[in-house]
């Protein structure tokens, strides 16, 4: 049985990278019958009424079968994953089984700075401490976005490198929060396959 999984995120230079990171999750999965539909995916602007009226697409024309949901926590007090999931709830108690969600704190760029060794690759830094300082005094994001204007490249571009060089197994053990997302990322392809 083939499953067909939607994408909503922040952020259009966020696409391909995620992308590209389901893609490597779902080849690590047991199942392997997952494919992304054209539509829809969308943009959401950190409102959850995008996010509710995505779902109803899925749900009512069956165009997607899951939906992975990826947005940035952004420092913000609140935690968005625990509105994502009253929103969801309010809206049908069953969808959450249908829905993974993504929250990385603060930013999805956090992850794709744990592998420093292909960090320090791929921008030909001189040293691991340069790249220890520029993350001490910057967010991931902004890190990021220094070393992809040096280098003269598209930020969504560098993002989407990054997740292909990336070692998942060194992220995993370097950032428990992205140890947890992967582990929960395959039961859910797991769960969902069958």
């Amino acid at each position: 049985m083939e499953v067909k999984y939607g994408i909503v995120f922040e952020g259009s230079q966020d696409l391909p990278a995620l992308e590209a990171l389901i893609e490597r999750l779902i080849n690590e999965c047991e199942c392997c019958n997952f494919s992304k539909i054209l539509d829809p995916t969308i943009s959401a602007t950190d409102t959850y009424k995008t996010v509710l009226t995505q779902i109803n697409i899925m749900t009512e024309t069956r165009q997607a079968d899951v939906l992975f949901i990826f947005a940035d926590q952004d420092n913000k007090n609140e935690k968005k994953r625990s509105c994502y999931v009253r929103k969801l709830n309010d809206k049908d108690s069953n969808l959450m089984e249908k829905v993974f969600l993504a929250i990385p704190n603060p930013h999805f760029e956090k992850w794709l700075l744990c592998d420093e060794p292909s960090v320090v690759d791929y921008f030909s830094i001189h040293n691991t401490d340069e790249l220890s300082t520029l993350k001490q005094q910057r967010s991931p994001k902004e890190c990021l976005q220094h070393y992809s204007s040096l280098k003269q490249e598209y930020f969504g571009d560098t993002k989407t490198n990054l997740v292909n060089l990336m070692d998942l197994d060194l992220i995993e053990r370097t950032d428990r929060e992205f140890k947890h997302f992967r582990k929960d990322f395959k039961s859910f392809c797991n769960r969902n396959s069958n």
